[in-house]
């Protein structure tokens, strides 16, 4: 069995339950407020809420960040196996440098101090010598 398999069946969930979702709720844009109060109305699980919903409404892009996940563990894999398990360490390394980056990059400028990756952060401009931790002002 390929270790392939998960990542493909991750990305096919994903583009199922997105299409699902969207023929479901196909024409709703135009909706009013009363149909949507009756809508998560009827959405509304007596004893656990809007979890279920909540769980449906998620898996697409959950499914498809797994697929992601998945594909980047297949190609380390296949990389060790070409190239050895150290160029593989320095292959990840890279990889994890990267989705730092991105996230450093793309975060908004005020942090929202309740988040993990605003707190880390926080604290990498403060060991950088910004003592607010607010970045450097362009």
């Amino acid at each position: 069995m390929s270790s392939a398999l998960p990542s493909i069946l991750s990305a096919s969930g994903s583009l199922a339950t997105g299409s699902i979702l969207l023929l479901k709720h196909q024409g709703l844009q135009d909706a009013t407020a009363s149909f949507a109060a009756r809508y998560l109305r009827a959405a509304k699980s007596h004893s656990i809420g809007m979890l279920p919903s909540a769980i449906v409404f998620s898996l697409p892009k959950g499914l498809y960040l797994w697929s992601i996940v998945l594909m980047v563990a297949h190609f380390l894999l296949l990389a060790s196996h070409v190239v050895g398990g150290l160029a593989m360490f320095a292959g990840a390394c890279f990889l994890t440098l990267l989705v730092w980056a991105a996230l450093y990059v793309t975060s908004p400028d005020e942090y929202d101090q309740s988040s993990i990756l605003s707190k880390l952060l926080c604290r990498w401009h403060s060991l950088q010598g910004d003592p607010q931790g607010l970045g450097s002002s362009v």
